[in-house]
């Protein structure tokens, strides 16, 4: 998105990202694509100065925009340019993974050729990604870079013939705060902060306990 604003469309950003969003409504509408932003803003995606551009919005309306972006770069792309055509293999790589996860949601493995197809999408898309990070470093931009994300990705897919990665959840950490969020509020009334930290572990604590117990007796 922000190359199409930025680079490959022909007006100002802002214009661009309003002719952008209507591109994307339409394809919305015609497509039944099911978890949609309701507006785009110049803010939501950066100007990719400081640590890249980052796509803003909830993750399965960020997921949901993966085959659109694929639909409109594949039209306005340089049908000329080596980096464009990088670009549209790596919007093709990460819909056919998302093919794959939708096609076999309901399965705890992926079956074995399933799985080889998965994994052989992951890694070309992460070896395009590094290849574009490179690219774009040399012109002293931070575009595309790779993460820890993308090396746990590679793991996740090597593995999806023993655990399909739609069967996991990449956010328990999440979850998990929050609990103990909704814990430390009910204790923060009247209590300094060292002494709210200490009341809402040893609540945590109790909560864990007779949780515990209840699946013992279950």
């Amino acid at each position: 998105m922000h190359l199409l604003v930025y680079d490959v469309m022909k007006q100002s950003p802002a214009a661009n990202l309003s002719a952008l969003w209507v591109k994307i409504k339409i394809y919305y509408v015609s497509h039944s694509v099911p978890s949609r932003y309701n507006k785009m803003k110049m803010t939501m995606f950066g100007t990719g100065k400081e640590s890249g551009p980052k796509l803003r919005g909830k993750a399965a309306q960020v997921k949901c925009m993966c085959k659109v972006l694929q639909h409109i770069w594949n039209k306005l792309m340089d049908k000329e340019s080596e980096v464009h055509k990088q670009i549209s293999v790596l919007l093709q790589c990460m819909t056919k993974m998302e093919e794959i996860l939708h096609d076999h949601k309901t399965d705890h493995v992926l079956p074995v050729q399933i799985a080889e197809k998965f994994k052989k999408y992951c890694f070309a898309m992460l070896q395009i990604q590094q290849k574009l990070a490179f690219h774009f470093a040399e012109k002293g931009k931070k575009m595309f870079t790779l993460t820890q994300k993308g090396h746990f990705m590679a793991h996740i897919a090597s593995l999806a013939h023993l655990l399909n990665p739609i069967r996991t959840w990449c956010y328990k950490g999440e979850d998990m705060m929050k609990i103990f969020r909704g814990v430390t509020e009910s204790c923060v009334r009247g209590l300094s902060a060292p002494a709210v930290a200490v009341k809402a572990a040893s609540h945590y604590r109790l909560g864990l306990h007779l949780e515990f117990e209840q699946l013992q007796y279950d």
